[in-house]
């Protein structure tokens, strides 16, 4: 039989060699993978350089600016849309999301939480108030639709994602208000409401001017037997007014929304007499009553919960637009826009800001100016020098022409908290109080109100002092559900 070989004796030198090569190679390995350091008795094995992706100036700008759409050959990228949208909507978008982001943080220091029910709730709020003449079966998301889609200037809510914004902040912003508002108002606030709301009312129609020199020409008019309307429609200040014959909702003598003077000359005044110049609001009114309206017969208990609601939604609304002002006034005191189309926008409007102050303040000056004018023939003492008569026109005294006090109230609102200082200088043009709506509803169901939703100018929330975007809040008015 033939015996096997010794192993370890038939194994060459060189395979052996080999062998012991191999094995330092995998001892080698596994003590890198261990975080080892080899000594500087292991093989010597470089290590490779480490690896890098190859980017060229093609691959660099499809990550950063990507195609977005394509038409035929034609490339469109995202920098080209960019570009305009931010011209066009970016400063009113970014202004939006600086107001909901300070909302946001007001409320969390304030440990207020704000639900889904509560955007919500505002969501369906804000849109019933943009259209309140919808009648049972009109689909108020195809109006909501159907306005966004129609053409507007560029600061005005044009889309739902700007709606989203407005309706989030101002959900936060009634949270943060609503808590003191019911604890503030009183049974005698209500029973004033009652009084304005339910007494007797007068009827008007208004002619507006700058100065006692244009009240005595339209006066003139009056006298000649020119029709009041006609005359207001012509050479009426107030734009607002003007288109309607200078024609004013009724009012009583406790409406809080127009001067004291104001009410106290229309309510001296016999159906078809025009008063003597009156100066309010920074202008001179030619007041004529058309109708003097008796009081209700309502008790006060039976509107007195009604009331209260209208009431407390009123100031709500006032409120959550102070405080909006406040937000906007505060971004625009530490806003740093670094993004130069944004910039550029955030310049313009600072500069046109400040030219607005600086024209209503010439303005205040000149109306000023004209006013001392108009009263020193009337204080100046008799003498050589002065007419023996005055001349014969229908000017008015200086008792007629006299600024009231200070007690004197704004005629337009009575805003929750000071208005910035660019709205505190009245113009001659200032409306004595909104205009009234159509008498007549529309005779079809045709969705008028998505033409001019009562609230659009409203709920735009405009980022005070600046002119843009427009809005305002929330719906300027609040429906009532009393009796009338």
């Amino acid at each position: 039989m033939l015996s096997q070989p010794n192993v370890s004796k038939t194994v060459s030198k060189a395979a052996r060699k080999s062998f012991a090569k191999s094995l330092a190679s995998v001892t080698l390995s596994a003590g890198l993978l261990a975080g080892c350091t080899p000594s500087k008795q292991s093989v010597d094995h470089p290590t490779p350089p480490p690896f890098h992706p190859t980017t060229t100036p093609a691959t660099t700008q499809a990550m950063d600016d990507p195609v977005i759409a394509t038409v035929g050959t034609t490339q469109i990228r995202r920098s080209e849309l960019e570009k305009p949208m931010l011209e066009a909507y970016g400063f009113n978008m970014l202004m939006l999301l600086i107001q909901r982001d300070m909302a946001r943080d007001a409320c969390q220091q304030g440990g207020i939480k704000v639900s889904p029910a509560d955007i919500k709730y505002e969501y369906n709020w804000t849109v019933d108030q943009m259209f309140p003449n919808l009648q049972p079966g009109d689909d108020r998301e195809k109006l909501l639709d159907q306005f966004l889609a129609q053409p507007k200037p560029h600061d005005q809510m044009s889309t739902r994602a700007e709606l989203a914004i407005i309706v989030d902040t101002n959900a936060r912003l009634r949270k943060l208000v609503e808590p003191n508002i019911s604890k503030a108002i009183t049974d005698q606030m209500l029973q004033d409401l009652f009084d304005e709301e339910y007494g007797a009312q007068a009827k008007v129609r208004i002619i507006v001017v700058a100065n006692p020199q244009e009240a005595t020409a339209v006066r003139r008019q009056l006298d000649a037997g020119d029709d009041f309307a006609a005359v207001a429609r012509q050479v009426s200040r107030d734009p607002n007014t003007k288109r309607l014959g200078g024609e004013l909702p009724p009012f009583t003598p406790n409406t809080t929304r127009l001067p004291d003077n104001f009410k106290k000359a229309a309510f001296a005044l016999k159906p078809g007499e025009v008063s003597d110049p009156v100066a309010a609001a920074g202008g001179y009114y030619l007041i004529k009553l058309e109708q003097r309206i008796p009081p209700k017969a309502i008790k006060f208990q039976d509107v007195k919960g009604s009331l209260r609601e209208d009431y407390s939604a009123k100031l709500v609304l006032e409120a959550v637009k102070g405080v909006r002002s406040k937000l906007a006034q505060q971004a625009l005191q530490q806003l740093a826009v670094t993004e130069p189309t944004l910039k550029a926008e955030f310049d313009r409007r600072l500069a046109a800001r400040d030219q607005l102050i600086r024209d209503r303040e010439k303005m205040r000056d000149q109306m000023e100016k004209d006013r001392q004018k108009a009263a020193v023939p009337a204080t100046a003492p008799a003498g050589p020098a002065a007419p023996a008569v005055m001349p014969a026109t229908n000017a008015p005294t200086s008792a007629a022409t006299t600024v009231p006090g200070s007690t004197e109230k704004n005629p337009t609102s009575v805003p929750a908290t000071p208005p910035p200082a660019i709205d505190k200088t009245p113009t001659a043009t200032e409306p004595v109080a909104p205009p009234a709506p159509p008498a007549t509803a529309p005779a079809s169901k045709a969705a008028p109100a998505v033409a001019a939703p009562a609230p659009v100018e409203a709920i735009r929330p405009a980022p005070a002092p600046m002119p843009a975007p427009a809005p305002a809040t929330m719906p300027a008015t609040v429906p009532s559900t009393r009796p009338s």
